[in-house]
């Protein structure tokens, strides 16, 4: 069950990255993935913001014969890893934008050069 928790999830986004890069997507479908994946990105950076920011006071573990109501520590959050994640996470998103705009310029119509009215 938790692979398919899992699976769903990736194959969509690979889905949506997948029209994102492909050179046969329309621009309007480039341009709907492209804010689909800054949405996903926000909601990934947001929910990890809220999941670390909770404060890791202390909670009632699991009694135990010999010491029913000790409380257990919980554990800390690894900010260091969390803001890792986080700056791959965008590095990521940035590489994606870069590509389309950089595939966008190159199949644009480009514009002929204005021949001038004068006589010769």
């Amino acid at each position: 069950m938790n692979v398919f928790v899992l699976l769903v999830p990736a194959a969509v986004f690979l889905l949506i990255l997948y029209f994102a890069l492909s050179r046969k997507s329309g621009p309007l479908v480039k341009k709907a993935a492209l804010i689909t994946l800054i949405i996903l990105t926000l909601s990934v950076v947001i929910s990890l913001l809220l999941i670390f920011s909770e404060s890791s006071g202390e909670t009632l573990g699991v009694p135990v014969e010999s010491s029913p109501d000790t409380p257990v520590k919980a554990n800390s959050t690894n900010i260091p890893a969390l803001i890792i994640f986080v700056l791959l996470f965008l590095l990521f998103l940035g590489v994606i934008i870069v590509t389309l705009l950089r595939e966008r310029r190159e199949t644009a119509p480009r514009q002929p050069a204005r021949l001038s009215n004068k006589p010769v």
